[in-house]
């Protein structure tokens, strides 16, 4: 198969400029995406919503994943556009968040009906899975805002959001343009970001999870539409007896299915990668003064992983300390999980340290050649 060539240009979200409850709109080359804008009669095939600072949540066929603005671009300024809500005062007020009712979704299914649905309106509505454009529109609607009048969440397409009423393109002041050479070393971070297709395996590991346990469990377990759901049901009750007693079921689950494993290999990868940045940023360390003029640009990209890696590193521990009674639980399975989310932690902060250190060695170079 002919490998696609790259394009010379493309067009990147500045996640810092990005705000919670703006709107991303994209598309790209590629048969599926050709379609979607074809029977939508619009530039775009795919929508997200940013639910916490260089932090996007998307609906995709492995299920409703989290994913960092980083790597978000586009070989069109067309096929990229950011909708931010015109009235955010009325927003405020609203008992329930536009981003808490996005995030109470994560981890569950992708509709592939639901998404045909939209220019297919016949087929039968899909309560359970959920598409791009309806994940957004329906956490606007969950706050009582309706997107684009006369349309149910269920009908939203992606190039309908940007007709939206309440929603106001704010795209200038959020994309930047980037070219293959003048701009050579983010242009490749972002592309590199963007094919990291780490975060679709792990939601596609746990929706097969899923799958196991409720095929296991059959007639055992409350309906539940995610991993995510399935673990909170799980520690609400930690103390019932007839929940403990599927206990070592659960766990044998998590081995069979590789879940396990996934992690542990995981979390080696991010050690190494911390690793790498240590040697990188011990290296930058004993140059006296920068010759290359890309040093503000690795610079710039290194302030955006940075930060990234700030919320991530603020939602485990979060995490972490919501979980702190599992690890002394009757479950092994809580016990697990806690361990699970305490090591995820301490190897993201190993790996934050290291992002530090080489952020901290190219502002020296860069303030030593004067960038």
């Amino acid at each position: 198969m002919k490998e696609q060539r790259k394009p010379e240009t493309i067009y990147a979200l500045d996640p810092s400029k990005l705000r919670v409850n703006d709107v991303v709109l994209t598309s790209d080359f590629g048969f599926k995406r050709s379609v979607i804008r074809a029977a939508t009669n619009s530039d775009f095939s795919h929508a997200a919503i940013c639910t916490r600072d260089y932090m996007l949540l998307e609906a995709v066929p492995d299920g409703i994943s989290r994913i960092s603005p980083i790597g978000v671009c586009a070989p069109k300024i067309e096929w990229i556009c950011v909708l931010r809500p015109r009235n955010e005062a009325i927003i405020k007020q609203t008992a329930l968040t536009i981003a808490e009712a996005a995030e109470s979704l994560y981890g569950r299914r992708y509709s592939v009906i639901g998404a045909i649905g939209t220019v297919i309106p016949f087929l039968p509505r899909d309560d359970e899975g959920h598409f791009c454009s309806q994940l957004v529109a329906l956490a606007f609607e969950k706050c009582g805002i309706c997107l684009v009048p006369g349309k149910t969440a269920y009908e939203v397409t992606p190039g309908l959001l940007l007709t939206s009423p309440e929603l106001s393109n704010v795209t200038q002041q959020c994309v930047r343009e980037l070219d293959a050479c003048d701009d050579a070393e983010s242009y490749e971070h972002i592309r590199e970001i963007g094919a990291n297709e780490s975060v679709h395996r792990e939601m596609g590991m746990n929706r097969r999870v899923l799958r196991a346990l409720q095929k296991e469990l059959r007639g055992e377990i409350p309906e539940v539409n995610s991993l995510h759901e399935f673990w909170n049901w799980l520690g609400e009750n930690r103390s019932n007896e007839r929940v403990l007693a599927l206990d070592q079921r659960i766990f044998s689950v998590l081995q069979s299915e590789g879940f396990v494993k996934w992690y542990d290999e995981w979390l080696d990868g991010m050690r190494a990668d911390s690793a790498l940045l240590d040697v990188l940023a011990g290296a930058l360390g004993r140059i006296e003064e920068a010759s290359d003029h890309r040093v503000p640009a690795l610079r710039r990209d290194m302030a955006d992983a940075v930060k990234s890696g700030d919320v991530a590193l603020a939602g485990r521990k979060a995490t972490v300390n919501a979980t702190s009674s599992y690890s002394s639980s009757d479950s092994k399975t809580l016990r697990y999980l806690h361990q699970k989310y305490s090591d995820e932690l301490a190897v993201q902060q190993e790996l934050q340290d290291a992002k530090r250190k080489l952020f901290a060695a190219l502002g020296r170079l860069a303030d030593s050649s004067g960038g």
